[in-house]
């Protein structure tokens, strides 16, 4: 008999639990929820801590968990199982979850020296409870082995599918066969109902016939032919429809990363649009013309019904790769699944209070963040936008320093408030009247484009000394702080050189000036670190975090010192708004900033920003017409140029090929304004599989090719 642990014993997990005890193996379980560690304990079960102290407890562990993020952040995150399991433990996923994730565990525990399975599970509750459960295996001749006398005691088919990931594999297959056999059985009965014909005399002929399958012999889903069916229990729940469709949707991603066509498993999976969305969508576009203020030049000819990882939909039912990850804000992907749970507890507890109220979702975020972040900043405001938590910066800092002068750098991207506003260059000013007084700005440090016409390639940060002289020639003594990104994100992706930001903060500082970095876009493992000034070698005075704290939600952050903190309080800084500290989206920051450490997202964005970079930089070898490609992490910048020689940018070329490539099923291009469209800022989310990155070359080689095939075409 072995000893086990166990990890996750919800409704599949804990009769799972039960007939290893009645076996005579031991068990010990670990769950997130008490009640079903008590339970567990309650079966006979030992109970753990944590899912570390399950791992190490057994020579077999078994998993059996929600969704791929949680499978991955239980062998990789924190505590992870990989770091406690004793050597030689045999690990065993019966989680249902994307290939991806399966082989990247799976690869994971081989390079720690473990032997492993993906073996999701298909039979329900029911077959849990009896233990006819059938597992469909991945993994190496030597897991399966190992594995099989275990299984067999929890089901009564244990099927080998092969190498590493295919267990995942054939249970999205039969899931889809389920679900599409599912819904025709479903269809038939109601067909038969409305010509008249009895339901048992259709499964009498049908059970017998051509159409005989299990959805009609074992699951049919009208009452009376087959007694065990739910339709004779009151349509109890065994595998409920929110499971299937879980399922069903993860078969749709393997189908859209892998390019297969599967059309019924899409219907489905509620991939596909109702009848009428040709008209639907004429009365939408005529309701836009008609109500919509427009903020950009043009909204794309289409509607999006739903979002979901690096994926989103548009009521034709065509999916489009996201690689703006939306307005650069589902650093998680679409609709995260953490996300979502948080916003409905939220939405259970409170969403919105008055301002002077806190909830204890907007401390413990203050404090996750603080957590996170050095002794110098440990000081947290919560706002809603990135110009909101710029403003707050910008104010704290004229308040503390007693001075009222600001500086940038060109093309930068702050905002569009007044004060935010004042300090943004990479969008048109013209026409929106005077800024705030003291605005001045330093020239950006564009290797490709020296500012200054010095450099060519590299930056000695000439560009830097000399827009400091300007600003000494031009400041009346009263400079108080400096606003800049670590990628000039909106301008163009540039990345300033090596010692750029030491440089910076040391200039800032003989000045009496503060800096203040603006991670709205850079923040949270974007680039591969928590922020980016990590990598950049110059704590802030303050850091401002927007866009990629929210999981797609509006909320952001100013973090500063205490000592700057207590000095503003002194001097009575008041930065009272509406929705200053609401507790719905501080609880969705608490979530992404869980999955953030549990997923290993910073290591990720490394790791598939690297492949992300090789597949760009294979395309510049290839086409004359990309300049150059700049980036970092899974942050991205694709200079479109008229040829390299001149490095003229070819704003046409640009944009005609990000529409193609939307049309391919490719969004790309957020930069959409025509006098910055030769530059692609192409940013997926961290979630992004690298069969996605795969993908999205493959469609932007693709849509190049094309535009470059036709000029003046592919649209």
């Amino acid at each position: 008999m072995a000893d086990i642990g166990f990890i996750g014993v919800g409704n599949m997990g804990a009769p799972m639990v039960a007939n290893l005890l009645k076996a005579g193996h031991s068990v010990t379980a670990y769950d997130m929820v008490a009640a079903a560690r008590d339970r567990a304990k309650e079966g006979g079960a030992s109970v753990a801590d944590s899912a570390a102290d399950a791992a190490r407890s057994g020579e077999v562990v078994i998993t059996m968990l929600p969704a791929g993020e949680h499978t991955r952040a239980v062998y990789l995150g924190d505590g992870r199982v990989l770091a406690a399991a004793r050597p030689g433990t045999l690990l065993i996923d019966c989680s249902t979850i994307d290939v991806d994730t399966a082989r990247e565990v799976h690869k994971a525990a081989a390079d720690a020296g473990f032997e492993m399975l993906d073996a999701p599970v298909s039979g329900g509750v029911a077959g849990a409870d009896a233990a006819t459960l059938t597992f469909m295996a991945g993994g190496s001749e030597a897991a399966f082995a190992r594995a099989e006398p275990i299984l067999a005691v929890m089901g009564k088919a244990i099927v080998h599918a092969g190498p590493a990931g295919n267990g995942q594999a054939a249970k999205m297959c039969n899931n889809m066969i389920l679900g599409v056999s599912m819904i025709a059985v479903s269809e038939a009965f109601m067909l038969a109902e409305r010509l008249g014909l009895d339901a048992q005399k259709l499964f009498d002929i049908s059970s017998k016939s051509s159409g005989q399958c299990w959805s009609l012999t074992s699951y049919c889903p009208v009452p009376g032919p087959v007694p065990a069916s739910p339709a004779n229990r009151g349509y109890a729940a065994g595998f409920t429809a929110a499971m299937m469709l879980k399922d069903l949707r993860l078969a749709e991603q393997a189908a859209n990363a892998t390019g297969a066509a599967t059309p019924l498993g899409a219907q489905a999976a509620g991939e596909r649009p109702n009848d009428g969305w040709e008209e639907r969508r004429a009365r939408l576009a005529e309701a836009v013309g008609r109500h919509m203020i427009r903020y950009v030049d043009g909204f794309f000819p289409f509607f999006i019904e739903r979002g979901e990882g690096s994926y989103v939909t548009d009521d034709s039912g065509r999916k489009i790769l996201d690689f703006t990850s939306g307005q650069m804000c589902a650093t998680l992907g679409h609709n995260h699944p953490a996300v979502v749970a948080a916003v409905e507890r939220s939405g259970r507890r409170a969403m919105h209070l008055f301002s002077w109220m806190l909830a204890p979702e907007v401390v413990e975020l203050c404090a996750g963040l603080a957590a996170l972040l050095p002794p110098e900043l440990q000081k947290v405001m919560l706002l809603n936008t990135g110009s909101e938590s710029n403003e707050a910066a910008l104010r704290m800092a004229r308040v503390t320093t007693g001075r009222f002068e600001v500086v940038a750098l060109t093309n930068s991207y702050h905002g569009l408030t007044a004060g935010a506003g004042s300090h943004t260059y990479a969008k048109p000013r013209q026409g929106y009247g005077p800024g705030i007084p003291g605005a001045m700005v330093v020239p950006a440090p564009n290797c490709y484009r020296c500012p200054i016409r010095h450099c060519t390639d590299r930056c000695d940060m000439t560009c830097l000394e000399v827009g400091f002289e300007l600003v000494d020639a031009q400041s009346v003594g009263s400079l108080a702080a400096f606003i800049v990104e670590p990628i000039i994100s909106a301008g163009g992706v540039i990345v300033p050189p090596p010692g750029y930001f030491p440089r910076l903060k040391e200039m800032c500082r003989a000045r009496g000036m503060l800096l203040i970095l603006d991670e709205a876009q850079t923040g949270l493992g974007r680039l591969g670190a928590n922020f980016a000034f990590e990598q950049d070698g110059a704590v802030p005075d303050f850091l401002t975090l927007s866009k990629t704290l929210g999981g797609g939600l509006p909320l952001a952050a100013t973090v500063t010192g205490a000592e700057i903190e207590e000095d503003c309080h002194a001097k009575g800084f008041m930065h009272l708004t509406s929705h200053v500290s609401d507790p719905l989206p501080a609880a969705v920051g608490l979530a992404v900033i869980e999955v953030l450490a549990n997923e290993g997202l910073a290591e990720r964005a490394t790791r598939l920003g690297k492949r992300l970079e090789a597949g760009l930089n294979d395309l510049m070898q290839r086409y004359e017409a990309i300049g150059d490609v700049r980036g970092r992490g899974l942050m991205w910048g694709v200079e479109i140029v008229r040829d390299r020689a001149s490095r003229t940018p070819d704003h046409a070329l640009g944009d005609r090929i990000a529409r193609r490539c939307l049309e391919l099923g490719l969004n790309m291009n957020i930069v959409a304004a025509a006098n910055a469209a030769s530059v692609w800022r192409i940013a997926p989310p961290l979630t992004v599989s690298e069969d996605e990155i795969d993908s999205g070359l493959t469609i932007l080689d693709q849509g190049i090719r094309e535009c470059l095939e036709t000029p003046g075409g592919g649209t």
